[in-house]
């Protein structure tokens, strides 16, 4: 799991019902509290020699229902019959009893761990979460394996776990590449055509994001001009899908020779199908669309009656404002760098949401209406330049945009109406 997935989902549930998010919570906070006591488990594990009957495999796991597990996940399993050890290196993990833990959490300054646990006690878990374990055998000499092994054991020493967390450039799949990189160097070579075109990072993430609407409109939200950088062939590897097929497609050479780097693949856990319960998706676009024509009809009785509600004002810019202002933060007050350079700031404005407030104000009205024609002329630059813009954002920021501009516009009119009263 990743800093980056929680912040996003925490903008999926302001958007979101209330009741859901409360469901989400207690599944996400069970799961993880669940998982982090196997965790405890893991132990100073003795140095040792490995066997010619050691086995070095790459597990990789389906993504699961939840916002957190969207990605999928990447472990190291190192198996010795003669050892009696199985043991899976895990590097997505994190200690719960940090000090400052979810301002940590919430700024990207947790470090995550490299943990080790019994491999058994890592199967269950994706077991219960219904979610497919595969398993990529290595051919590996001896050798090499010891070398891998030595590494891992190194890597999890006290002083050497710890690691700052990125989602796109250090997380639990790079993690796995560069153990392999680093140990066994020239001897691995990664195709670097083994994915068509030259996507972008968002646009590596978007399939998993198909039927995740709401996670989909957080996760726009949350990333920044970073997501819509080029990604080079060893980057796909951020995603342990992309790693998976990146270690399938590459070659090892040992001893003279050349090999496929991976022996043979196995199914470790096959994830059983769901039946499907028919349910009325309420997604951001049936919501922004009804919002537009809420907006609309709202705009037009106002102009029919001459008349002006202000509280409806007040509510929508307030909520606008203060998305404005968690993008503000994970820009500016975080280490995480994939929510930088966010252009939703320039829409979803902080200035809002003192704005909301100062059209209560009577004194501080014309200033108000001024910086919301600013604000509106902003909204019409993004609309006309959508296709030019160094950053892709969701398509239903459009009908939020147009929302702003049809608001503003009400507000300059009744503003120069107490003006020029008899104009």
């Amino acid at each position: 799991m990743s800093n980056f997935d929680i912040l996003s989902s925490m903008i999926q549930y302001f958007f979101g019902s209330l009741s859901l998010a409360k469901k989400k919570l207690n599944k996400f906070i069970m799961y993880f509290f669940w998982t982090f006591a196997l965790l405890t488990l893991s132990y100073s594990l003795p140095a040792r020699e490995l066997s010619r009957v050691s086995v070095i495999s790459i597990i990789t796991a389906e993504p699961g229902e939840e916002l957190y597990s969207t990605f999928g996940h990447s472990a190291i399993r190192i198996k010795d019959d003669l050892q009696n050890m199985d043991y899976v290196f895990n590097y997505g993990t994190f200690n719960f009893n940090t000090p400052n833990f979810y301002m940590k959490f919430a700024r990207g300054k947790l470090p995550y761990l490299l943990s080790v646990q019994e491999y058994e006690n890592f199967r269950i878990g994706y077991e219960y979460e219904n979610r497919g374990l595969s398993e990529q055998v290595l051919n590996l000499t001896l050798r090499d394996k010891q070398a891998i092994f030595d590494f891992l054991m190194e890597n999890y020493k006290p002083e050497n776990r710890a690691y700052a967390y990125d989602f796109f450039y250090d997380n639990c799949a790079t993690r796995i590449r560069d153990v392999f990189k680093n140990t066994l160097g020239d001897a691995i070579v990664f195709e670097d055509g083994y994915l068509p075109g030259t996507p972008t990072f968002r646009e590596l993430i978007n399939p998993y994001l198909k039927n995740l609407h709401w996670s989909k409109f957080g996760i726009y939200l949350a990333l920044g001009i970073p997501a819509d950088k080029l990604a080079s062939p060893p980057e796909y590897m951020f995603l342990p899908d992309y790693l998976e097929q990146a270690f399938d497609k590459a070659d090892y050479f040992r001893n003279d020779r050349r090999m496929p780097l991976v022996a043979h693949k196995n199914a470790l856990f096959q994830s059983k199908i769901q039946p499907q319960i028919f349910q009325i998706a309420i997604t951001p676009g049936l919501v922004f669309t009804v919002l537009f024509f809420v907006v609309a009809l709202i705009t037009y009785w106002e102009y029919k009656k001459d008349r002006y509600l202000l509280g409806f004002d007040v509510c929508f810019f307030s909520i606008l404002g203060i998305l404005g202002w968690v993008i503000f933060f994970l820009w500016f007050l975080t280490d995480h760098k994939t929510t930088a350079g966010n252009l939703n700031i320039f829409w979803a404005s902080p200035l809002y949401f003192p704005l909301a407030f100062g059209l209560i104000i009577k004194k501080y009205a014309p200033f108000v209406r001024r910086v919301m024609l600013i604000l509106m002329y902003i909204h019409l630059l993004i609309i006309f330049g959508w296709f030019a813009l160094p950053q892709n954002f969701h398509p239903v920021i459009i009908l939020i945009l147009i929302c702003c501009i049809i608001r503003a516009l009400k507000i300059n009119q009744k503003e120069k109406k107490a003006l020029f009263p008899n104009k």
